[in-house]
């Protein structure tokens, strides 16, 4: 008895200092990993976002293709039995090549249908009816800059110059008042220039700086990064790619000579920014 009774007090325990140390290894080892592991499902997402784009490039491509190398509009008003600001748009005329996302969503009647989740909303957006949006030129839609009522044709595959330079749907931000987006992507050269003269098109500086869900225009339509400084974007040709923050440079991805304004009475009106001494001088699509 005496013996056993010595074992049991010479058991070694440990002392507060070693669980404080072992505490803190854990805490170390959690700091490392966790961002490590959010990084990974933030790439999944990516990659899932891409997959959709590239779905939705390739729709976009099939349906140019039955309706003689047009472009899908990008908003089609006037149909009074749904919400103005739920008008038909270029998902629900691609969604027969996708047969993807398309539901009955409580805000419009029987029977009417939206594109809405599915493909056409990436993993990583904030909740929102819309997180995807196409160039309002390219696709065409409505006159913002004047009488919003004028009619903007959708342009040919052949009226491009340079289609694989050519972004045409892509990522844009989310206004939290409305949970969604604007009626397209913004394409104007003031505010892909950095919204300051002269214009600065690529970098930090540019258009860029407007990365963010929020309510302030033009947040809420501008390309948003939402992949670790990554956005997943479809081009003119067909093909989707990522591309870090900064890249995206109007001149070259966003406008050509005779497709540089959304006034629908002048489509070339900003052909001027190519001319020589010019910001977009040597640079049009």
């Amino acid at each position: 008895m005496l013996k056993s009774s010595s074992c049991r007090s010479n058991r070694v325990a440990f002392t507060l200092i070693e669980l404080l140390v072992v505490i803190a290894i854990i805490a170390i080892l959690a700091a490392i990993l966790f961002p490590v592991f959010a990084q990974a499902r933030e790439k999944a997402r990516q990659t899932s976002c891409l997959s959709n784009m590239k779905q939705i490039a390739l729709a976009t491509m099939m349906y140019a293709q039955d309706y003689d190398e047009t472009y899908p509009r990008n908003w089609l008003k006037g149909d009074t039995t749904r919400p103005d600001w739920a008008q038909l748009t270029w998902r629900e005329l691609i969604s027969p090549y996708v047969k993807n996302g398309t539901k009955n969503p409580g805000y419009l009647s029987a029977g009417q249908v939206a594109a809405v989740e599915g493909i056409f909303t990436c993993p990583s957006a904030p909740v929102g009816r819309y997180t995807y949006h196409a160039h309002r030129v390219v696709f065409g839609g409505y006159d913002w800059r004047g009488d919003g009522n004028i009619l903007m044709p959708s342009h040919t595959m052949a009226e491009l110059q340079k289609p694989a330079d050519m972004l045409v749907v892509t990522e844009v931000g989310i206004n939290p008042d409305w949970g969604a987006t604007g009626q397209s992507m913004e394409t104007a050269w003031w505010w892909h220039g950095g919204a300051q003269w002269p214009p600065v098109f690529t970098g930090a500086n540019s258009g860029a700086k407007f990365d963010k869900d929020n309510n302030a225009f033009p947040n809420w339509q501008m390309p948003r990064y939402r992949h670790s400084e990554n956005i997943n974007s479809a081009f003119a040709d067909g093909h989707a790619k990522s591309f870090k923050k900064g890249q995206l440079n109007w001149c070259k991805n966003l406008a050509q000579p005779g497709l540089s304004s959304d006034d629908a009475k002048n489509p070339g009106g900003e052909d001027w920014i190519f001319g020589a001494g010019q910001p977009c001088a040597g640079l049009g699509n």
